[in-house]
């Protein structure tokens, strides 16, 4: 108990966090434990990005700068929302922290021997609180691919992985300078048991999308269906935070004290070779701290605020429209006093029509039928059967150079009756 501090001057009734800057676990960490605990709780241990690594001298500080971490920082901060308080008082959350370099070597990996270290001191000392079948990994960028990395190499430990921002490593790397380590991505059939819940973002410039779902493809085809990728609208930041919310912390207890690395998750959650959810875009960080520090901590905010434009009114193709209908009304009104012009002269032309076979049934007048029709497909305007009938009985025969047109001519149809009756009144008056 001698190398353990605490951490924080005023603390919660419900919890008591803890920092050990001990280098005997290699990687110096911070233990939350709430203090009304009693039985066995799960954990949570979580692996940081590279912006939080640092000496054994900042532990306390560097632990609060990502993910669970942040949410256990925040809960000590005063913010009591649903994800802070589920994390500092429903788990025992274990935060280690990487060293930067080491021998002149830059460490970039989260090496399982090490980690193994951190968890058995843990359980040393809080062992009688902890469910150990319900320890839980989960990690951002460098600490998503020692997510894998620990992962393949002591799956029994495990009851569920949360990866965020970082696939499994297909290729060993290492230089002078760099921490060396082997490819992990060959032996993700070690962790095909373990319910894997990963998280990639969709404007995520530094890790990308392809290797998560290389990840998610391998997992899935030597699994039975435990692991799943979400594609959040997020960049390489905001993957710190945002998926670390109530939802996975939920997920999480769906999967404690049921013995690490069974696989027996229930049906809801489990995954399969396309369980790659593009719709949890939505999927929304409880975290309401003003700033992110991360592998990406160079990248400015603004590549995580991109969002879409609305659509915007052209207020000259508002007045287009305007005029536009404006015209067809006054098209519609001319055409309809037209039709009832037409329509007028030709309840005249019936009038006319009544008196004049009147006058053809006295014998006053002899005439005779003489129809040309129309195209049959030409379509008929109002009055139009009045005015056929009209040139029916009035027009006896077509006039020397008369078309057909002026043959439908009411007009010209009127002055050829009046003509024929003047024609027959003459000659009844020569004939006396």
């Amino acid at each position: 108990m001698a190398l353990l501090a605490l951490c924080a001057s005023a603390v919660p009734a419900r919890a008591a966090l803890e920092c050990s800057t001990s280098l005997g676990t290699y990687y110096p960490y911070c233990v939350n434990v709430p203090d009304n605990a009693s039985g066995k709780l799960p954990a949570i241990m979580f692996l940081s990005g590279s912006g939080a690594r640092g000496d054994a001298s900042r532990v306390k500080e560097l632990s609060g700068y990502d993910g669970v971490g942040k949410l256990i920082n925040q809960y000590y901060s005063g913010n009591k929302g649903e994800a802070q308080t589920m994390a500092a008082e429903q788990f025992i959350t274990i935060i280690p922290i990487s060293p930067k370099n080491v021998g002149g070597q830059e460490i970039r990996h989260w090496m399982p021997e090490n980690v193994q270290k951190v968890l058995k001191d843990v359980l040393s000392k809080h062992g009688e609180h902890i469910d150990p079948h319900g320890i839980h990994l989960g990690g951002y960028s460098m600490g998503a691919r020692g997510c894998f990395r620990n992962g393949v190499a002591n799956p029994e430990t495990w009851a569920s992985i949360a990866p965020s921002a970082g696939g499994a490593e297909a290729a060993g790397d290492g230089t002078l300078s760099q921490q060396k380590a082997d490819s992990v991505f060959d032996k993700l059939s070690n962790m095909a048991s373990v319910p894997v819940w990963q998280f990639a973002g969709e404007w995520d410039s530094t890790a990308g999308t392809d290797s998560p779902k290389r990840t998610q493809d391998a997992l899935a085809k030597a699994g039975d269906g435990n692991a799943k990728l979400s594609i959040l609208k997020a960049d390489h930041s905001a993957l710190s935070t945002q998926p670390f919310n109530a939802e996975l912390l939920k997920w999480f207890l769906s999967n404690s004290g049921k013995g690490s690395g069974s696989g027996s998750s229930s049906s809801s959650d489990k995954g399969s070779s396309s369980d790659i959810d593009v719709s949890s875009a939505d999927h929304e960080s409880t975290s309401t701290s003003s700033s992110d520090k991360s592998d990406s901590s160079s990248k400015t905010a603004s590549e995580s605020t991109k969002a879409s434009t609305g659509t915007k009114t052209n207020p000259k193709s508002s007045s287009r429209c305007k005029s536009s209908s404006g015209k067809k009304a006054r098209k519609l009104k001319l055409r309809a006093k037209r039709s009832s012009g037409i329509t007028h002269r030709s309840l005249s032309l019936t009038a006319m029509l009544a008196g004049r076979q009147q006058q053809a049934g006295a014998g006053s007048v002899n005439v005779k039928r003489s129809f040309v029709p129309g195209p049959a497909s030409a379509p008929a305007a109002p009055g139009t059967g009045a005015i056929l009938a009209a040139r029916d009985v009035l027009a006896p025969k077509p006039m020397q150079g008369e078309t057909v047109m002026q043959r439908r001519d009411p007009a010209l149809i009127a002055r050829e009756a009046l003509r024929q009756t003047a024609g027959s009144r003459v000659g009844a008056a020569r004939r006396r």
